[in-house]
């Protein structure tokens, strides 16, 4: 499996960027994404602070956030998971726990697509810019025919943006 813990501030400027990335591939491949500090995007479109990508046959993955991330620009993602590919013939959980505060550009705080996740979250969810969704959610189902998202907040989901949503 894969594990990566930040500690320290990341600062990245430009496009098409990941802050932080676990991807895993093949039969059995657990991701664990630990992010303890900030997380800063600047002139960018398309980036995201942290994403998990799940393609393993059956594995599970976490991610953890207690850091601030923030972005300006387009298509901005704050915590980005998609899990579209896993599961196929395996049990996977999916778990994310984020108490950090995401503020982003234009785009979306948080955008999963996943077919069975549990999302706890008590940090502030923002976008700015114009057209946004602060937070996205896509339920896909795998082989079996299940979908599953559970959101949990106890944060603030702000939009300030013209033809923005919650």
């Amino acid at each position: 499996g894969i594990t990566v813990v930040n500690e320290g501030a990341i600062a990245i400027d430009g496009f098409n960027n990941y802050g932080i990335l676990g991807q895993s591939r093949g039969t059995i491949a657990d991701v664990t994404i630990g992010n303890l500090g900030s997380i800063t995007l600047t002139n960018g479109g398309n980036s995201t602070g942290l994403f998990g990508f799940q393609q393993a046959r059956s594995a599970d993955a976490f991610i953890g956030n207690s850091g601030a991330i923030s972005g300006s620009g387009l298509l901005m993602r704050g915590i980005g998971i998609d899990t579209d590919a896993g599961d196929a013939d395996g049990v996977s959980i999916f778990e994310m726990i984020n108490e950090g505060d995401l503020v982003m550009g234009a785009g979306n705080a948080l955008n999963i697509v996943a077919d069975d996740i549990v999302i706890t979250n008590s940090g502030i969810l923002s976008t700015v810019l114009a057209s946004s969704d602060v937070v996205v959610l896509e339920a896909i189902r795998d082989d079996d025919g299940v979908a599953r998202i559970d959101f949990t907040t106890s944060g603030d989901i702000i939009a300030t943006g013209p033809d923005s949503s919650g």
